[in-house]
């Protein structure tokens, strides 16, 4: 996805004018390298609120967001008047005084706090960061900003396709509709799983060989023979024409008893291939867990997994993580590989069985009570183990300690399904929450 952003460098030419030029040129320059953004920006300095009015009437009607850059101090009527003109989220973008002695060069810092003071007297959504164009941090802390605001823009054309019925219990995999769209503008669309089986049964060997062959070519031990592999290509490519024909970004899917009984397949590796395919498909139709991986899909770039907390090694700090066999093929740790295997309580395929790979990870549950949504992230390390149990399986060693985490998930009532991706993003996930105005906690 590009993100449009308007860039806004403000500046007073009382100061240094000079540096604050070349501070300019090399910003812009940046911004303009950053991939997934489509810049626009001035020729020059906007050194008057008129000017930059000026500025804004011109371009607001195709932007998502707005980088303003305090080169100098300006006061808050910069900033006051590209709010008044646009209704579009704001970064903050401070510079680093040259030095200490001598003249104030550019007292950029004052600049930032008092737009950041405008912006939240007028109830204004803002990121901020501080840092020169010529720094290395300073393009890793516009790219994460400009991704959050992505997702909290995306978001808001997400459809999540909820394909049958939570099982009997599984109150926490249910929503709000009108509290989902409010704290995010994500919709749902809903389907009868007995249709798609339907429609699955009427796919040719000819309509399913794309999805057939992206399974064998993934897939470690596959039977030549086995039945349920077609199923899982026949299913898949029915999954396939509903996302494309209704814009599905992730699904939320029954899994049992039906695919048991109906399909006479597991559920795991049809759900595990639309995932590593780039559509995020949680089982127990748990529409929050399908969130959470589609974030998680959006700020790390990766496949992201959906498992219960099953266990405690005190010892290593760690929990473990497990699902019955479902996780993308690209997570399957090098020494074993995407295995297949069967459900380790139905005894039918096709089903994942191996641990992932080892790597520093983020767990995050975007989790709803009657209060209102929460974000719940942490992050950690996925450790080098064997699976720990049939199925997938991964050891997390935590950055809290594992007893503080547990005892704080059963007392504040977090779901027991927990998406993890690889790398960590716990402080874009902490700026989604800022941007979205939802309570976060991380861990």
């Amino acid at each position: 996805m590009t993100i449009r952003a308007l860039y806004l460098p403000a500046a007073r030419l009382t100061f240094d004018v000079d540096l604050a030029q070349r501070m300019f040129e090399q910003s812009r320059r940046l911004l303009g390298d950053l991939p997934g953004i489509e810049l626009t920006a001035p020729d020059t300095l906007l050194s008057d609120p008129a000017e930059l009015a000026d500025f804004v009437r011109g371009h607001r009607s195709a932007t998502d967001a707005i980088i303003f850059q305090a080169i100098t101090f300006v006061d808050g009527e910069f900033i006051g008047t590209a709010i008044d003109l646009i209704d579009a989220p704001v970064i903050i973008w401070g510079l680093r005084e040259p030095g200490i002695g001598g003249r104030l060069r550019l007292n950029s810092l004052t600049g930032v706090m008092a737009a950041a003071n405008t912006l939240k007297f007028n109830g204004r959504t803002f990121l901020h960061l501080i840092g020169n164009p010529d720094q290395q941090r300073t393009e890793l802390d516009l790219s994460r900003s400009l991704a959050v605001l992505g997702l909290a823009w995306r978001f808001k054309t997400t459809t999540v396709g909820v394909v049958g019925t939570y099982p009997s219990g599984f109150f926490f995999s249910d929503t709000n509709n009108q509290a989902l769209h409010e704290a995010f503008g994500i919709s749902t669309k809903k389907y009868e799983l007995a249709d798609w089986f339907s429609e699955a049964e009427q796919v040719s060997e000819q309509e399913c060989a794309q999805e057939l062959r992206f399974a064998r070519e993934h897939i470690v031990g596959l039977e030549a023979n086995d039945d349920t592999v077609g199923r899982l290509a026949r299913f898949t490519t029915v999954a396939r024409r509903h996302i494309e024909a209704d814009h599905l970004s992730t699904i939320a899917m029954r899994c049992w008893p039906d695919f048991f009984e109906r399909m006479h397949t597991a559920p795991c590796g049809i759900f595990s291939q639309l995932t590593e395919e780039g559509f995020p498909t949680t089982c127990e139709a748990d529409i929050h867990g399908s969130l959470s991986m589609f974030a998680l899909r959006e700020l790390t770039g990766g496949a992201p997994y959906l498992g219960d907390i099953v266990s405690i090694i005190e010892e290593e700090n760690a929990i473990v993580m497990w699902h019955c066999g479902f996780a993308p093929y690209s997570l399957a740790a090098d020494s074993e590989g995407a295995r297949a295997g069967l459900h380790p309580n139905r005894k039918i395929g096709v089903a994942m069985d191996f641990g992932l790979k080892p790597g520093g990870v983020t767990l995050l549950r975007i989790s709803y009570t009657p209060q209102g949504y929460r974000l719940i992230a942490t992050c950690g390390t996925a450790l080098d183990k064997p699976n720990a149990y049939t199925g997938t399986s991964v050891v997390v060693k935590l950055r809290p300690a594992v007893t503080n985490f547990i005892d704080q998930a059963i007392t504040e009532g977090y779901e027991p399904h927990f998406a993890l991706a690889y790398g960590d993003v716990t402080d874009q996930i902490e700026q989604l929450g800022q941007v979205l105005h939802i309570e976060t906690t991380i861990l």
